[in-house]
């Protein structure tokens, strides 16, 4: 599997075993962990700068409430730390993350990217009703209950990071994975020895686990081509939208400081709106709610990591991660291009080679 360090659980559940490593990472190498801690019953983000804190930790709870990504951005944009700090997430957060990197929205220098397995989360009110019947299974999470956002994803091991925190298909214990020089220089600081390991179980696990994803991804992807296809379905679909910007918000990879669609070019006066009305007959409002979907889905679907963040956040019930992921998946098809899959992957907007137009062409041409 690869050059890391294996802890056996020893009767122990896999998050007292987590809780054990963060202490011994925040006694030495880093100065706060940013990992999810629950906070009165509930879960949120956090920062732990004492391993007095490390028990609230619930790095494992299979609810996400906001992409760490953004915090990320809120965190390092200006100015990166001036110590270490480690960020424990899963792989979607982890991914987004990445694209924010390359975007100059987070910062390199004392970041370390802990990437904690992911067998997908619950959506909010599904979470609250577990907790209230106590009924909360950290490791072996219903995929049944879990959302459509996780139900398709296909990466429920990060593709890259610092460290990978492994425990899917390992038997009595988690495996710590170095994948980077800074990955291994905090296990070796943190007082571990490494090793290499291989475990054959989880390449099963794995596999199977990826295979159900990929079906589910197809169906997905059948749905949205039978149901959301075409301009009138779109306005249909978005005809309950109230334009509140939520899924904008929540969105890890919407990251202009000024928004268009929140700039004095969307501010109308009354009689704009009345010479509007005099040519419709009937002006529905808010207005521009189609261009408003289109224009963030053109700016963002390159990068989207398909976290389901937009949706979750959305109170009309819009199903706006199913059009985002079909979107996304075609524009990264024509790009060759997987979000957060490797740091140093130049992402194409940002680049420019003479011949990458008629190569575009050529694949839209096939599709």
């Amino acid at each position: 599997m690869g050059r890391g360090v294996f802890l056996p659980l020893n009767g122990k559940e896999v998050q007292e075993v987590l809780r054990d490593v963060w202490k011994r990472f925040l006694q030495k190498p880093l100065k706060a962990l940013l990992v999810p801690i629950e906070s009165e019953s509930f879960i949120s983000p956090g920062l732990i700068g004492t391993p007095d804190g490390i028990e609230r930790t619930r790095a494992l709870a299979p609810y996400i409430p906001i992409n760490t990504a953004r915090l990320l951005q809120m965190l390092t944009k200006l100015e990166p730390p001036s110590e270490p700090i480690g960020v424990v997430a899963r792989p979607c957060e982890i991914r987004a993350a990445i694209e924010l990197r390359k975007l100059k929205q987070v910062a390199e220098k004392n970041l370390l990217f802990l990437a904690i397995d992911c067998l997908g989360t619950y959506s909010l009110r599904l979470y609250q009703e577990k907790l209230k019947e106590g009924k909360i299974e950290e490791v072996q999470v219903d995929q049944s209950l879990i959302r459509d956002a996780c139900r398709v994803c296909t990466y429920p091991v990060a593709p890259w990071s610092d460290l990978r925190v492994s425990y899917l298909g390992i038997e009595e214990g988690i495996f710590l994975e170095a994948l980077t020089e800074e990955g291994e220089r905090l296990l070796k600081e943190s007082g571990f020895e490494l090793e290499e390991k291989k475990f054959e179980k989880r390449k099963r696990v794995l596999s199977e686990l990826l295979e159900k994803r990929t079906l589910n991804e197809n169906e997905l992807l059948h749905h949205q081509q039978e149901e959301l296809k075409g301009y009138e379905a779109l306005l249909r679909e978005f005809s309950v939208c109230i334009k509140c910007h939520n899924c904008m918000t929540v969105c890890p990879l919407c990251y202009c400081k000024e928004c268009f669609f929140n700039s004095p070019s969307f501010e109308f006066e009354a009689d704009r709106f009345l010479n509007l009305l005099q040519l419709k007959g009937v002006l529905r409002l808010p207005t521009e709610i189609l261009l408003f979907h289109l224009t963030r889905m053109a700016h963002m679907a390159l990068s989207c990591v398909g976290c389901g963040m937009c949706q979750e956040g959305c109170p009309q019930g819009i199903r706006v991660f199913e059009l985002f992921k079909a979107v996304a998946k075609k524009v990264q098809e024509i790009f060759q291009y997987e979000p957060g899959r490797d740091p140093k992957e130049v992402l194409p907007l940002i680049t420019f080679r003479e011949e990458e137009l008629k190569e575009v062409e050529s694949r839209l041409h096939d599709l």
